[in-house]
């Protein structure tokens, strides 16, 4: 049965051990593997609430969250500015990631995080989300440390860098929305929106479209650069 006390001092516990962040991984691996029980375990969310407004743990050194992302969600990039642990417990959350480039950010790696999974992203990792369902997703987040307070980057439609805050975020994820669904209604049916230059729903003008395996020695899932050796650690890429 899961526990949410136990399971944030677990985390804690873990956090400032060695390879602390792969130990809090695998406690969440074992977290997600009962769902039914977290939802017993979380708290209600107070009416007119966000799970932002009501953090199930914060401290200096660690942060929990539990996300609830409304059908169709869909975010602009952003980073954390450190260590995340992302479980998914009912849904879906398609992930696309992607690296600095000569002062753009071009896709480095996709990955879809299904119910009773979950995976460690490193403290340089940039990423877009997105709901594809017509139903909520709701997860379980770690982060190693206040992320509240910790100063972060994000990305805005037109692939422009400016410092993380929650209002511009929101405003921007709802701009990317309403193209996406003008996008659909022009083609007739789903699709991916395009924004500014032609660029789909997850790459923005000066995003360019390279994946890992665009690169000689590089796998999208497995090896290749950095310290992408397990498809449930997402880095970055330093040396592709």
């Amino acid at each position: 049965m899961f526990d949410l006390t136990g399971f944030i001092e677990a985390c804690h516990g873990a956090s400032g051990a060695r390879h602390g962040p792969a130990q809090v991984l695998q406690l969440m691996r074992e977290a997600v593997r009962d769902p039914e029980a977290i939802k017993a375990a979380l708290p209600a969310q107070p009416p007119g609430t966000s799970f932002l407004d009501a953090p199930l743990h914060r401290s200096e050194t660690l942060t929990v969250l539990g996300v609830a992302l409304a059908p169709g969600t869909l975010t602009v990039p952003h980073d954390h500015g450190m260590w995340a642990v992302i479980g998914i417990y009912e849904g879906r959350e398609d992930n696309t990631f992607y690296r600095r480039a000569g002062g753009e950010l071009e896709e480095s790696n996709r990955r879809q995080l299904v119910a009773g999974e979950a995976m460690l992203l490193g403290a340089e990792v940039i990423h877009a989300i997105r709901n594809p369902l017509e139903r909520q997703t709701l997860g379980l987040h770690v982060y190693g440390g206040d992320l509240f307070s910790r100063a972060r980057s994000m990305w805005s439609p037109e692939g422009a860098e400016a410092v993380y805050d929650m209002p511009g975020f929101i405003a921007w994820n709802k701009q990317l929305a309403r193209a996406r669904r003008a996008q659909a209604s022009d083609d007739g049916g789903p699709t991916r929106a395009k924004l500014g230059t032609g660029v789909s729903a997850f790459l923005w003008p000066g995003i360019a479209q390279k994946t890992l395996s665009d690169r000689p020695g590089c796998s999208p899932i497995q090896g290749g650069c950095g310290s992408f050796s397990d498809p449930h650690w997402i880095w970055s890429f330093p040396s592709c």
